[in-house]
């Protein structure tokens, strides 16, 4: 089988963070399953997603380089392909990857994401503040990333780009670079966060730090913008449309403009797993190095790997 490499996601470092830290238990797991093939931690620099000055281009140029010198000890590697498991911002930064810098067919051939934030993170927003910016410099030696942080936003354009790049003619992911993705994601936060006031670690339907909506790749874009007309409406007519929408009412449907351009012509479905009793991080529930879901988690690795 070809090698497996993993890419961690945002705040994955700082001074003291190994490997094992990162990952926990899974570089072992694969290594077992898979006794014949090179598992390889991509390490792009242990603090490059916490520098203030370093963007998500920047991440995958340094991606790109650290491809090139592991390829020059394994000669083939670029040719013969090799297989990608992301955690969290990881999936940002090899789409990103194969957009800026993959050839056609690409030398990754299975991509599976784990709790993969390809639609962003509600945490991005927090990450800004200046607790987090103190915290960071104490206790990791880091800066908050902040370039990064914009980038994780809900509806960042540059992240928004990236991701319809892939929905264009000729650009589809399995069909024209031959990628196959799979997302896997869990659905419940930590106990002990239920007690944070900070809604994103408690959200229903999410990890405690990405929603599975935000993780899912089965998307499709529609622009709905207001019409010429709308921006001209006073105050009164817009209360007036208000109260009625408030009870259920229609409105002026010419209000709006709903440009369906961006739709691809064909959708790549793509395959999507939610976990149970599974959270973004953790020592027991974490998707990466949780040690109590391990027989949900890793037979999804594995069958993704070898489909």
């Amino acid at each position: 089988m070809e090698p497996i490499l993993l890419i961690h996601g945002y705040s994955s470092e700082g001074e003291n963070t190994s490997a094992e830290k990162i990952y926990g238990s899974l570089p072992a797991e694969l290594r077992q399953r898979f006794p014949d093939t090179g598992v390889v931690d991509i390490n792009l620099s242990r603090w490059i997603s916490l520098s203030d000055g370093v963007g998500l281009d920047d991440i995958s140029f340094a991606m790109q380089r650290a491809l090139q010198a592991l390829a020059a000890q394994q000669p083939g590697l670029l040719d013969d392909g090799f297989h990608v498991v992301i955690h969290s911002t990881g999936a940002l930064v090899a789409r990103n990857w194969i957009k800026n810098h993959s050839p056609k067919p690409s030398p990754i051939l299975n991509l599976v994401h784990l709790a993969g934030a390809n639609f962003g993170s509600g945490l991005a927003h927090v990450g800004r503040g200046q607790l987090s910016r103190w915290s960071r410099l104490i206790f990791q030696g880091t800066g908050r990333g902040t370039r990064v942080l914009d980038e994780l936003e809900f509806g960042s354009s540059k992240t928004l780009d990236m991701h319809l790049h892939f929905l264009k003619p000729g650009e589809n992911m399995r069909d024209d670079y031959g990628v196959q993705e799979f997302c896997i994601v869990g659905s419940q936060t930590l106990s002990v966060l239920r007690a944070v006031p900070i809604r994103y670690v408690k959200e229903d339907s999410a990890d405690n730090t990405v929603r599975t909506s935000a993780c899912n790749l089965n998307f499709n874009y529609v622009s709905i913008q207001h019409s010429e007309g709308a921006g001209l409406l006073g105050v009164a007519e817009l209360k007036k449309m208000v109260n009625r929408r408030s009870r259920n009412l229609q409105i002026d449907e010419g209000f709006y403009l709903a440009n369906f351009e961006g739709l691809a012509d064909t959708r790549v479905e793509v395959p999507f797993a939610i976990l149970f009793e599974t959270a973004h991080f953790g020592k027991k529930t974490g998707i990466v190095s949780g040690s109590e879901n391990r027989e949900e988690v890793i037979p999804l690795v594995v069958a993704a790997l070898t489909a």
